[in-house]
């Protein structure tokens, strides 16, 4: 699943918003804690203890930061707990506005129970992508809004 927008904040704010850990329950569907495994709370290799909860499911899994560029890419992907890989690539869309590609990629199974397992895991993974592109841009833009006072 992917999805684009623009976010009328430069990319350097936008990317480090991003990369605070602390942000991320305010943005990320059905995240209710974020925290570091260790010492490590950004960039490659940082680990997160992460739970989920939704309508439909919950898991604790963790999160690391499987790629990392400053100002361009963050690639989270589980290493524990069920697999999920969430992108997010940042490009200036003018120097204060950022084009953010949001992609989420998940295991789907084979068979006749796979397919009907992907359809309720693309409606749950459409849902989730949608409130990630609005949430953050939402928290995003009140962030840089806030940001002299």
């Amino acid at each position: 699943m992917e999805r684009h927008s623009t976010i009328e904040a430069p990319i350097e704010f936008t990317f480090r918003f991003v990369a605070d850990y602390t942000n991320v329950p305010n943005w990320m569907f059905g995240i209710t804690a974020f925290h570091p495994c260790g010492e490590q709370d950004a960039g490659p290799g940082a680990t997160f203890d992460t739970s989920f909860s939704s309508g439909v499911a919950s898991a604790q899994f963790q999160l690391t930061a499987a790629e990392w560029r400053a100002d361009e890419l963050i690639v989270l992907e589980s290493v524990s707990g069920p697999y999920v890989r969430a992108a997010f690539a940042f490009a200036a869309h003018d120097p204060d506005a950022t084009r953010l590609h949001v992609t989420i990629t998940y295991p789907v199974t084979g068979g006749v129970a796979g397919r009907l397992l992907k359809r309720v895991s693309d409606a749950i993974a459409n849902t989730a992508i949608r409130h990630v592109e609005t949430s953050l841009r939402r928290e995003v833009l009140a962030a840089y809004a806030l940001r002299g006072q």
